[in-house]
């Protein structure tokens, strides 16, 4: 904006007609919004990842191979801090 309009221009007009939690508000979607989709796409999906483990902490998955044999896997086994 500054850059468009000026030091004096914009800049002051905005900052006594708004209050700066909606222009924080504001910039923070403009900057939301010009992220590249696939990078926000696999944030969505690690949050998701990540969600699923918490939610099912402690649980255990049964795996059957094409053998028959099952396996018991501790979902834990899957969490790791980076």
């Amino acid at each position: 904006m500054i850059e468009a309009y000026g030091k004096g221009g914009l800049v002051p007009y905005l900052v006594e007609n708004y209050s700066a939690q909606f222009l924080n508000d504001l910039l923070e979607q403009t900057v939301e919004l010009r992220r590249d989709p696939k990078e926000r796409e696999e944030e969505i999906q690690r949050e998701e990842a990540q969600k699923w483990l918490e939610e099912n902490k402690g649980q255990q998955l049964l795996f059957r191979g094409d053998n028959g044999e099952e396996e018991m896997i501790n979902v834990d086994d899957f969490s790791w801090v980076e």
